[in-house]
């Protein structure tokens, strides 16, 4: 009986340390997309600077 619940405890356990796991790689995806589409963003802008000044010339 003794062996069932710790095995239960051990099951529950493993699956909440996996979706935590799960938890923190989707925090981490979004974090580095954000920062990604950051630099895409500041990317696009200087090229969109850039060929305001050659159209202005």
């Amino acid at each position: 009986m003794q062996g069932d619940l710790l095995n239960e405890f051990a099951i529950t356990d493993t699956r909440a340390m996996v979706g935590l796991a799960l938890a923190n790689l989707f925090g981490l995806c979004r974090y580095v997309r954000r920062i990604v589409s950051t630099i895409h963003d500041s990317k696009v802008m200087q090229v969109e600077k850039r060929e305001k000044t050659r159209f202005q010339d």
